[in-house]
């Protein structure tokens, strides 16, 4: 008595084919299980692929059924149609002729009724894998005219990856706003001329976050350097402009390349934002938190010539001077105006007091020494866990009572805010290092007495930058902020 054959069924659908085609996994596994009970053979098992494309090889099914095939479990293979096996002329081929035949399995497609077991089974079957083959070429091009049409459109390609700054809803980037923040405030950072490392840490410091996590010094530069925040976007080298709204104008954008691009290089002297002025970027106003800037006026001398009439160069808040109104944090901001060789003149002298004093060095480090705060993390927990009580409490009497939602959650949404400040400000209290270690703080002071002799303008601005974080103008009062305290 002749035994029967033993035979693998492979079965494949795409989630797309599925859709619009009806090849299921349930339809076609019953079919091919009634074409084998039809033709007498014993199914050892069922392999499939559910929602695998046919155009790779790497499908879990497809490689438990070589193994079968290799371990000579099984004597044929059967599949519903041709391109099930692969929509790739070469990987069809090799699947028959590199490990189906060398193992003595015959291949057998139902719907074409073709049997590798046969000579003209075996030339059809290099016939038909071309025609797959074909099929897969034709929808690849026209996925990617499609593609080049909603490029020349707008849209962005990105799939469901929005960049941060945008979510992606319905094939569109739209604007997410605490994220699109984000990316002004990167920028309006690295304008300043400080590292992108030093721009990280800023954003790292401060907790902001988005939706793919936290920044990175990688991030950071790409969010520098996408031309998608200009409002384009870009499609096979070329630039179109996009359907989206910008986070960055295109000028800025522009500049910011050219200035990434010029510090790469070493061309620091003509990049876009070069201080002109020792402290330029590091001074605020303690009045209304703005930033100084250097404003000139044109003065003349005891009604002299125009030839008397000398420049006055000042430091003045952005909210006072009014030079950008971008950068104005109160209009009516009075504070200060510094003459800038007078404030230059202050700070280049305090910093010669710590090179030259180890005393007045170690007294800052000793007077700035972080307060011991642990006495105080109970009380910063209590409030916290009151904050949820309230909030609850709040939740229970818009349930029961049906008070007005918008009043309710305006409450609720304050309370969120200062809990997760707290909490914020509780996790990070202890975790708070100087940006300058005391130990390269003293290697930076002690080649300061060179560089001051030498007054070099642009030597002079970089051991400022490394030793300052920050100076605030509060009237007369001036508070530097050392990054080694």
């Amino acid at each position: 008595m002749k035994s029967k054959t033993v035979i693998a069924i492979y079965i494949r659908v795409s989630t797309q084919e599925q859709a619009s085609e009806g090849y299921s996994i349930g339809e076609q596994e019953a079919r091919l299980t009634k074409y084998a009970d039809a033709h007498n053979w014993i199914v050892f098992k069922v392999y499939s692929d559910p929602g695998y494309s046919g155009a790779k090889m790497d499908r879990p099914g497809l490689k438990d059924l070589i193994q079968d095939v290799k371990a000579g479990k099984i004597k044929k293979v059967l599949v519903y149609k041709l391109d099930r096996l692969s929509r790739s002329q070469k990987d069809t081929l090799y699947l028959i002729e590199d490990v189906f035949i060398p193992n003595e399995v015959d291949f057998v497609s139902m719907t074409e009724n073709l049997d590798t077991g046969t000579p003209f089974g075996r030339a059809m079957i290099g016939i038909l894998s071309v025609f797959a083959q074909l099929e897969r070429e034709q929808i690849r091009e026209r996925m990617q005219l499609g593609a080049d049409a909603r490029a020349k459109d707008g849209y962005y390609h990105g799939g469901a990856y929005a960049p941060i700054g945008y979510d992606y809803v319905e094939g569109e980037l739209i604007i997410n706003e605490y994220e699109a923040l984000q990316i002004r405030k990167i920028y309006e950072l690295a304008e300043t001329g400080i590292p992108i490392y030093s721009v990280f840490k800023y954003m790292r410091d401060h907790g902001y976050k988005h939706k793919y996590g936290s920044w990175t010094d990688s991030s950071i530069r790409s969010a520098l350097t996408s031309i998608v925040y200009s409002g384009r976007i870009t499609w096979k080298g070329k630039t179109y402009p996009g359907r989206h709204e910008a986070i960055i104008d295109l000028d800025r954008y522009e500049r910011m390349i050219k200035y990434l691009d010029n510090r790469d290089t070493g061309k620091f002297k003509k990049h876009a934002f070069q201080r002109t002025t020792l402290l330029g970027g590091i001074i605020f106003c303690g009045n209304c938190g703005a930033r100084y800037y250097c404003k000139q006026n044109t003065v003349k001398r005891h009604k002299g010539t125009p030839e008397d009439a000398k420049p006055n160069r000042y430091y003045t808040c952005y909210s006072r001077g009014k030079s950008s109104k971008r950068l104005i944090k109160d209009p009516n901001c009075r504070n200060k105006n510094y003459n800038v060789k007078d404030l230059d003149s202050i700070i280049l002298g305090e910093i010669e007091k710590l090179a030259l004093d180890n005393s007045y060095f170690m007294n800052i480090i000793e007077e700035n020494k972080p307060e011991d705060h642990s006495g105080d993390h109970k009380i910063i927990e209590d409030r916290i866990k009151e904050i949820d009580k309230q909030i609850g409490k709040l939740v229970e009497l818009y349930q029961v009572s049906g008070i007005d939602f918008n009043m309710i959650n305006e409450k609720i949404q304050a309370l969120n805010e200062e809990k997760n400040s707290l909490t914020y400000n509780l996790d990070n209290e202890d975790t708070v290092t100087p940006d300058l270690p005391i130990q390269e703080a003293k290697q930076l002071l002690n080649t300061f007495p060179e560089i001051l002799a030498k007054a070099d303008p642009d030597e002079l601005r970089d051991i400022v930058h490394s030793l300052i974080d920050g100076i605030i103008i509060n009237g007369e009062d001036l508070e530097i902020h050392w990054k080694f305290i």
